[in-house]
């Protein structure tokens, strides 16, 4: 009998690795697409933020959207948010078939 009963997987850069077309990381292009600079979402949003988002103590929209009026205030947040998902979105085929393969021979 197994003792593993539950596996869990990141999903950003694990199963969820970079753009749908190409696998780049998904903000390759945002400065062309979308007038917006990746270092200044860096540094004004990921840098000061991402932890909080990432734990829970935080919603993204509640800091997204002052950081966006900040630095491109020609920019919705849903433009940004739809570009991200999009962009964001190419599934790691090869693991989730490993997944699959694990389940069947660990979970029957």
């Amino acid at each position: 009998m197994s003792l593993i009963r539950a596996l869990m997987i990141d999903v950003e850069g694990v199963l969820v690795c970079g753009r749908p077309s190409d696998g780049r990381p998904w903000a390759s292009t945002i400065e062309d697409d979308l007038g917006l600079s990746v270092a200044a979402l860096q540094q004004e949003f990921f840098s000061p933020y991402w932890n909080e988002i990432v734990l829970g103590r935080a919603a993204p929209v509640d800091h997204l959207k002052p950081v966006l009026a900040k630095i491109a205030p020609h920019l919705p947040y849903d433009d940004f948010i739809a570009y991200w998902f999009e962009n964001d979105a190419r599934l790691n085929i090869k693991l989730l078939e490993e997944l699959r393969q694990q389940r069947k021979c660990r979970f029957r």
